[in-house]
């Protein structure tokens, strides 16, 4: 048993089981694989939990205009801070 796949402007339009290669069809132009099986995506969505956790506590620099605008922000956050200040999202 194989599976043929249909696909139309993007969007999954027909699933079917058949004997015979497994067949994808992807706007017309079929596709045909002899010993092939067919699985939907996979998709690997994970987090990095600990640089979320420090970009949480750091300073957004990503929207300043000037490296003085960035200075200011930094020196707002001083008395938040006990030791190193982090910032992130500076591009110049």
């Amino acid at each position: 048993m194989s599976t043929s796949l249909t696909v139309k402007n993007g969007i999954i339009t027909g699933i079917d089981t058949a004997e015979g290669p497994a067949v994808i069809n992807i706007d017309g132009k079929a596709t045909s694989y002899a010993n092939g099986c067919i699985y939907p995506g996979f998709t690997d969505y994970h987090g990095h939990i600990a640089a979320l956790g420090k970009k949480l506590n750091g300073v957004a620099l990503n929207d300043c205009r000037s490296a003085d605008e960035c200075v200011e922000r930094l020196k707002s956050k001083i008395h938040q801070h006990d030791s190193w200040i982090v910032e992130y999202g500076w591009n110049n």
